[in-house]
């Protein structure tokens, strides 16, 4: 069986990439938050973990097992490294002379982050739960600031849902983050400290309400969490972003002073220089020997001052995996910006020069290399020319300008497939209220989305707009290139915002979840539509979601890459 993959990008969190150095390397002074991170006692996913700190441009770290680790432990260690960072769950206690010189460490002042299962570390330790803020418990009959603990409990299953509920959104650490759902492991019946911060709760009935907060102890700011037991917790984007930003808390670097946001543009013509030019879109073959329309890539380079990311919209109807993979790995290396930090993709004109091999026509070569070369100029000067920004991202449903294109047939009326059977039950374009259909074969996802970013005076800089409809078609000659209605509608908004994208400024606009969705609404009779006409009502209906946007100087930023293999 042959097999397709298929990259998918998700942006909302701040990620990033870095080395981990040796546990025996000293810690040089880089400029990046120095972590020590502590293992042992409890197994755990390694290559999963050390993905998410590795994804952490602004912090290096080392790691160091337990119990080996604990003779660390002492004043001097905060001059080495800005925040441990324990994931370990050594059930036996210090000694004395250990647990000393733990607390004269914290005195010094070092940010320490408590993950998952160390707060079931060292039991019969007191103050360990009062460096922690909690601690949870092996068995029966431990005494905490005076009160008998019961034995703590723990409820796991690889699909066990958790409802994270924001407790304080105003906190550095989750200022941005919404509530969201992860799955992972729960525990229960264990101490916590009446003073804590709360940041997570969750009502899940078989863990403790409180999952997150910061504590102080001596001089030394703690954040601690109960979750994060394997991987499905690691790639989850709230809690990478959550345990990012929670190191550069403890580190002092959220209590600086606030990062602005920056934002770059850049619109790059990729008109063909060589015709003809397949063109791609049709169960046929097809080329142009001209444009009646340009065709550009546009581009949107963001930076928050912990990540950037690198957003690409080109005039084509379809990438090559290889092609995408390609732009965005040279890009990455030239701006420094994490290739998972960059998301490629296309209009979907049926206009365009061919770049991948689809139905009935192949991959134009020459062109391509024209579109990648393009492309990561663009990126580049995007990335190049950031100016401080505003953000604003807003939604509205808009079902007069999308409808599900295919539909079922009636029983009596369904037709031969290439093998002479009568199996077709539906089509796509069954016409205008044709009597030999029932209706439309599912429904719709009629949002309109945009991320609108504005010059600290209030000006339109660019906008980052999705509508899910497929493209429009008529009023295109399928012999000349253009960007089909997609690049008429960025014009369209640029000029009524006043945004010139020669200089800076940019509009894009992406078809999203589009594949079986276009204008027409078969029901009903031809409504005789035009590009220039629904252009028009989409760029109005722009306007008016984006006068109700409320905007921001800062915004967490991130990605995560997947990639999806489906068989064939």
């Amino acid at each position: 069986m042959s097999r397709r993959s298929i990259l998918l990008l998700v942006w909302v969190l701040a990620l990033s990439v870095t080395t981990p150095v040796s546990a025996q390397t000293p810690q040089k002074d880089t400029g990046k938050i120095r972590v020590l991170f502590l293992y042992g006692g409890h197994d755990f996913d390694e290559k999963a973990l050390y993905a998410m700190f590795d994804s952490y441009t602004d912090v290096t770290y080392t790691k160091a097992e337990m119990p080996k680790a604990l003779d660390l432990f002492k004043p001097g260690l905060e001059k080495k490294y800005d925040c441990l960072v324990m994931y370990d769950s050594y059930k036996f206690p210090f000694t004395t002379e250990q647990t000393e010189q733990f607390k004269a460490l914290l005195e010094q002042g070092i940010g320490l982050i408590v993950l998952h299962h160390s707060t079931w570390g060292f039991n019969g330790w007191n103050d360990f739960a009062n460096i922690t803020g909690c601690q949870y418990f092996f068995e029966d009959g431990n005494e905490i600031n005076g009160v008998k603990q019961e034995k703590s409990t723990w409820s796991w299953a690889d699909d066990q849902m958790v409802r994270v509920k924001i407790a304080d959104k105003t906190h550095p650490i989750t200022a941005g983050t919404d509530d969201f759902t992860m799955v992972d492991e729960v525990y229960g019946t264990g101490y916590l400290h009446p003073d804590v911060h709360v940041l997570w709760t969750t009502d899940h009935p078989k863990s403790d309400k409180v999952i997150a907060w910061t504590w102080k102890y001596a001089n030394s700011p703690v954040f601690t969490t109960l979750q994060g037991h394997d991987a499905q917790a690691y790639n989850n984007l709230n809690f990478r972003r959550t345990i990012h930003r929670a190191i550069q808390w403890t580190a002092d670097q959220l209590r600086k002073e606030k990062q602005q946001l920056s934002a770059g543009a850049a619109k790059v013509c990729i008109d063909p220089e060589v015709f003809p030019v397949l063109v791609s879109g049709s169960h046929f073959v097809r080329r142009a020997e001209n444009v009646a329309n340009s065709v550009y890539t546009r581009t949107i380079v963001l930076n928050n001052g912990e990540t950037s990311i690198a957003m690409a919209v080109i005039d084509a109807c379809i990438l090559d995996t290889d092609l995408c993979n390609a732009i965005r790995q040279t890009a990455s290396q030239k701006t420094g910006i994490p290739s998972n930090h960059i998301v490629v993709s296309s209009t979907h004109t049926h206009v365009g020069g061919s770049t991948a091999a689809v139905l009935g026509t192949p991959i134009d070569k020459t062109y391509s290399e024209l579109v990648r070369q393009r492309t990561i100029d663009a990126i580049v000067q995007a990335a190049s020319n950031r100016i401080p920004v505003k953000i604003g991202w807003g939604a509205v449903s808009y079902p007069e300008g999308t409808y599900c294109r295919v539909w079922s047939m009636r029983p009596d009326k369904m037709r031969v497939d290439p093998y002479g059977e009568v199996t077709v039950r539906s089509t796509t374009h069954p016409g205008f209220q044709n009597p030999d259909f029932i209706g439309p074969c599912g429904p719709v996802n009629d949002q309109l989305t945009v991320i609108s970013l504005q010059t600290l005076e209030g000006k339109p800089f660019a906008v980052y707009v999705n509508y899910p409809m497929h493209f429009f078609g008529p009023g295109f000659d399928a012999y000349q290139v253009s960007p089909d209605y997609f690049g008429h509608y960025c014009d369209l908004l640029e000029e009524h915002l006043g945004i010139d994208s020669s200089t800076s400024g940019v509009v894009m606009l992406t078809n999203g979840t589009a594949g079986d969705q276009q204008w027409r609404d078969y029901s009903q009779p031809d409504p005789e539509m035009d590009y220039m006409k629904y252009t028009a009502r989409l760029g109005k209906k722009t306007e008016d979601l984006l006068k109700g946007i409320q905007y921001r100087d800062w915004a967490p930023l991130g990605g995560v890459e997947t990639v999806q293999t489906f068989g064939r």
